[in-house]
């Protein structure tokens, strides 16, 4: 991952987690992230755990991922560091978290 690319003091870091599901994911970025810090780790998953009692419905991946980037977004604003916590197995899905 890259960290505080620019010189700007106390900028927050963005780390997107990639792979395959079960590939480890989610371990990796809790052993990264303390307790204090593992809210600031937000996954498409997240959303179906909160919004539809833990059950992954294809027709609402679009809003997990719209509500994750949400997530992200109002984290790094507050300073915080985050990690998207998705396959990110393409460029695109990437993407939609650097652009801003």
């Amino acid at each position: 991952y890259v960290e505080n690319v620019l010189p700007i003091r106390n900028q927050p870091s963005l780390i997107l987690t990639i792979g395959v599901p079960g590939s480890g994911k989610t371990t990796w970025a809790r052993m990264r992230l303390t307790d204090r810090y593992s809210s600031n780790c937000v996954a498409a998953d997240d959303y179906f755990d909160k919004f539809n009692r833990g059950e992954f419905n294809v027709s609402l991946l679009s809003k997990a991922h719209n509500w994750t980037q949400q997530e992200i977004f109002k984290r790094l604003r507050t300073g915080k560091n985050a990690v998207v916590n998705n396959t990110n197995t393409t460029l695109s899905e990437m993407y939609i978290h650097v652009i801003k």
